[in-house]
């Protein structure tokens, strides 16, 4: 709980309050607060402790007092955050952090602390940098006091007298968690760790693991196609479709906005190439503010919007993407993006694969699983089915069509995919 610069003490134990009253102001003696109101003052106060400089202003006070009714909700997400972490992590090379005994009382879970075993085959450092480069922060929070320049240097304090504290440190890592961290947030955090800190001595001792996008192109497989001629195409034919599109699609637009209320476009999280996030561009099809109630639409939804229903049985609600692609976020033709949620359900092996590629507008899983929104609706938990069902299948043509995909065959995917439409 946060009031504008530092944090609250609550207690009903009156030694632990007098102790915070005198630590907020350089850790000196009461007799420094008794001399302006007191008949009979001390002329001069004593630092009994080391302490700070907080003089708490009566807004940030009036903060705190607001946040106390939430600060059970706030205990209880962090727990279940870390009690994720947890379970997700258990079987990376990673220590985790040690579980408060019931005597000890309830771990705040301010960050999560780790600590990267050798066998994880990666510094601690390079870790961070490469969790960096997908756009999540982690740091390294908790520094022994030898490291510290007003110890090490106060007191001369050499590193080689503190073999295990030094050890540690150089491995522990702290991974965000905060209170307004969303599902999918950790999701991210979960799947970019796992896949810096498993296998990544095996790749770089023996090249097992990496996806064919990610070599050399005088080593990837056979029929990889060409990222740069791929691009090309990509570039040439978003740009043409928007020009020749330009007048449908604002009638599209304004159907939209006529038929409910909201914006135009649907904006979403989905996971793109290399595991970064983007936000793709759709038509939007549902009433506003209803994905809380679930990321999947099945049969009747009775939240797709009139409009929604046509677009969506045409497709036409994917044209925007056309942006993305321009972008560079997308292709036309790859795998589709999928929220974190279900990226998460990815097998590590088939997600480096899969994310290896741009993904797409459509693919040979979108042209032959066009109708899955309709199987889902006959299923008992449709959520369930997604991924024990459907994710499986989808997955089985991703993998493909990164190893094996060409120029000709997005091409034909492209012309597959306007057939199925025309004859839906």
């Amino acid at each position: 709980m946060t009031t504008g610069e530092g944090g609250m003490v609550v207690s009903k134990n009156k030694d632990i309050i007098a102790r915070c009253k005198i630590m907020r102001l350089h850790g000196i003696s009461r007799d420094a607060f008794d001399r302006y109101v007191s008949k009979t003052p001390a002329w001069y106060y004593e630092v009994v402790a080391p302490g700070f400089k907080y003089n708490m202003p009566d807004t940030a006070a009036a903060m705190g007092i607001h946040q106390l009714k939430k600060i059970a909700a706030f205990q209880q997400k962090r727990e279940l955050m870390a009690a994720r972490f947890d379970r997700e992590l258990a079987d990376l090379p990673l220590i985790l952090p040690a579980r408060p005994g019931d005597a000890a009382g309830q771990h705040a879970w301010h960050l999560y602390p780790v600590r990267i075993k050798p066998e994880a085959g990666i510094s601690r450092d390079d870790f961070i940098l490469r969790m960096a480069e997908k756009g999540i922060g982690c740091s390294v929070h908790f520094i022994p006091l030898h490291r510290q320049p007003v110890w090490r240097d106060g007191y001369q304090l050499e590193r080689s007298a503190f073999p295990v504290a030094d050890a540690a440190f150089e491995a522990e890592v702290t991974l965000p968690l905060y209170t307004r961290m969303s599902d999918d947030d950790q999701t991210r955090v979960i799947a970019a760790g796992s896949r810096d800190s498993r296998r990544m001595s095996q790749q770089r001792d023996s090249g097992l693991g990496q996806s064919p996008a990610l070599l050399p192109p005088c080593c990837r497989p056979p029929g990889a196609g060409s990222p740069l001629l791929k691009r090309l195409f990509d570039l040439i034919a978003a740009s043409a479709g928007l020009l020749l599109l330009a007048g449908p699609l604002l009638l599209v637009a304004l159907w939209i906005k006529l038929d409910s209320p909201g914006p135009v476009f649907f904006r979403q999280v989905r996971v793109g190439r290399g595991g970064m996030l983007f936000r793709i561009h759709k038509f939007r099809t549902m009433q506003v503010n209803t994905e809380v109630q679930g990321q999947l639409t099945v049969g009747a939804d009775s939240r797709v919007t009139g409009a929604g229903r046509f677009l969506r049985k045409s497709k036409l609600d994917e044209l925007p993407q056309l942006l993305d692609v321009l972008f560079g976020d997308m292709s036309l033709v790859g795998p589709r993006p999928e929220v974190p949620k279900y990226v998460a359900h990815y097998p590590e092996d088939v997600r480096d694969i899969v994310l290896s590629v741009r993904p797409g507008i459509t693919d040979w899983a979108s042209i032959r699983m066009i109708d899955e929104n309709e199987i889902l609706g006959r299923a008992a938990d449709p959520e369930r089915a997604y991924i024990e069902q459907v994710l499986p299948e989808k997955l089985g043509y991703y993998v493909r069509y990164a190893q094996t995909h060409s120029l000709l065959e997005d091409i034909r995917i492209i012309f597959a995919t306007l057939l199925k439409i025309v004859l839906r």
